[in-house]
């Protein structure tokens, strides 16, 4: 298969893009249980976000339900055991920019929705890499 060269704009950014992807991939790959928790929340809460009419309220119920659907409640049960023995660890490099939110729900790869914030303008997100070379 011949590969050509593109040069647009529109597969410049299909490229980052994809890039992009695959360091969040590896990153959640390599997470611990609270920190996939975490990340899962920070993501449908986004998700959530994009759906007109929908108020803070209702987006945190909807995902602790989701959450504890999921069953959640054994990683934070994990998390408190953890910290009342005194084995509690720092927070990953990329739990500042990926957590605003605490909250959990079901990542469906066929739900669509449009990214905007309550203002209509898109959500800063940022995605640490660890790549090491």
């Amino acid at each position: 298969m011949v590969r050509t060269k593109d040069n647009s704009l529109e597969n410049k950014t299909k490229i980052a893009t994809e890039k992009l992807i695959m360091a969040a991939r590896k990153l959640v790959q390599s997470a611990t249980p609270t920190e996939a928790l975490e990340i899962w929340k920070f993501v449908k809460t986004q998700q959530l976000k994009r759906i007109p009419g929908l108020t803070a309220e209702q987006i945190q119920t909807l995902i602790e339900t989701q959450a504890k659907e999921m069953g959640a409640e054994y990683i934070l049960t994990e998390l408190s055991s953890t910290k009342h023995q005194g084995k509690e660890t720092d927070p990953p490099a990329f739990a500042d920019e990926m957590m605003p939110t605490v909250a959990a729900v079901n990542m469906s790869s066929n739900e669509s929705v449009t990214n905007t914030s309550e203002n209509g303008a898109k959500p800063k997100t940022g995605i640490a890499s660890s790549k090491s070379r």
